[in-house]
């Protein structure tokens, strides 16, 4: 039995083991491995509003906290092992990839296993970037996984409970105004508009909710139209945003920026951005963007200077001759992606000419 193993059960990783499975239905030399370090595939459009949600008289009202979190877990986590195994010839293995040996083709688990493979299609995903600033990685909350995205919703809440029982304002800070940030931050604004209902005497006019960016303008690489139609919303929202403010130190009640200004947080969310996992680092022969140290691929999605192993979504860097751009790191990339790389292999196994990968730019949904 040959293997085609894919590493990553996101939108890309998912979609590329079914459209596998589906296209090898046929040839019981080949098995399809889903690898995932966890159980299920997290839908991450639906983490800002677990991290926001309120318990309301509309929902849930009568369900205790750990139940209430249960049903926020259920609506954006699915069970992958269901989801294979309804292929013949598709495998789920939860376990976390430490290393690839490109040489002999093998997969190294962290308990010590190793997977060999055929084909392999990277669909790791990426990892926050937090570009040196001093106390990013410890004094401030991400939203990419279910834990951090309750870990928020927790953090919120507190803030509110101690802001009323000691008649104090509340600061809320989102870093970084890309996607993820602009629809942190408008979740942020509504959570916050439900606890003021909830504590009746506490006026939204002591909640200041702050939208930071580096540059000098939010949504970088969006349309026009798209950031004159953010700005509005922001200000609907009461939601202040500070461009060109770099951030140089965060701690756990404030941050710095670069020009010395000091701004008091109750709760700080780093949506700074995203680079290439350190997993890649430590795999030898493997080309990596300087910048973003996600993994270079050819406009087939091979891996630069490799035949057999493919690179997809967040965890790969490929650049748009057509629209002179990186694709951007969204859901509907790595699916297109992922379309390409199932294809290139089946076409790979068959003898025929590779698919070329043509960035198409269907537009932005947002919060």
């Amino acid at each position: 039995m040959r293997n085609i193993v894919v590493l990553g059960a996101g939108f890309g990783g998912l979609k590329t083991a079914i459209k596998l499975s589906k296209k090898f239905k046929n040839n019981k030399e080949y098995k399809v491995i889903l690898i995932d370090k966890n159980s299920y595939q997290t839908y991450t459009p639906s983490l800002y509003e677990v991290a926001t949600a309120y318990r309301g008289v509309s929902l849930r009202a009568n369900a205790t906290e750990e139940e209430f979190q249960e049903s926020l877990a259920g609506s954006a986590c699915f069970n992958l092992k269901s989801i294979i195994d309804k292929y013949d010839n598709g495998d789920f293995i939860q376990a976390e990839i430490t290393n690839i040996n490109l040489d002999i083709q093998t997969l190294i688990t962290v308990t010590g296993d190793s997977i060999s493979y055929e084909y392999c299609v990277i669909a790791l995903g990426a990892q926050n970037a937090f570009y040196g600033v001093d106390g990013a990685d410890t004094c401030c909350h991400t939203l990419k996984t279910l834990p951090e995205a309750l870990a928020i919703r927790g953090k919120v809440e507190t803030a509110f409970d101690e802001a009323v029982k000691n008649n104090k304002e509340i600061s809320l800070l989102t870093i970084g105004a890309g996607l993820s940030g602009f629809e942190v931050v408008t979740e942020m604004a509504k959570h916050a508009k439900h606890l003021c209902a909830k504590y009746k005497n506490f006026d939204l006019s002591r909640v200041s909710i702050r939208l930071i960016e580096a540059t000098d303008e939010i949504l970088r690489g969006l349309p026009r139209a798209m950031k004159f139609a953010a700005l509005k919303r922001l200000k609907k929202l009461n939601i202040q945003v500070l461009t060109s403010a770099p951030v140089s130190k965060i701690e756990s009640n404030k941050i710095t920026l670069k020009n010395s200004e000091q701004l008091l947080a109750d709760v700080s969310v780093w949506a700074g951005g995203v680079e290439g996992r350190d997993l890649f680092k430590n795999i030898g022969n493997l080309f990596l963007h300087e910048k973003t140290k996600q993994i270079l691929v050819n406009d087939t999605l091979l891996v630069r200077g490799k035949e057999n192993i493919f690179a997809i979504g967040d965890s790969s860097y490929f650049f748009s001759k057509e629209h002179n751009v990186p694709v951007p790191a969204t859901a509907w990339v790595a699916e297109q992606e992922a379309n390409v790389a199932a294809e290139n292999i089946y076409r790979k196994v068959t003898g025929q000419r590779l698919m070329i990968y043509e960035a198409r730019f269907p537009g932005f949904v947002s919060s």
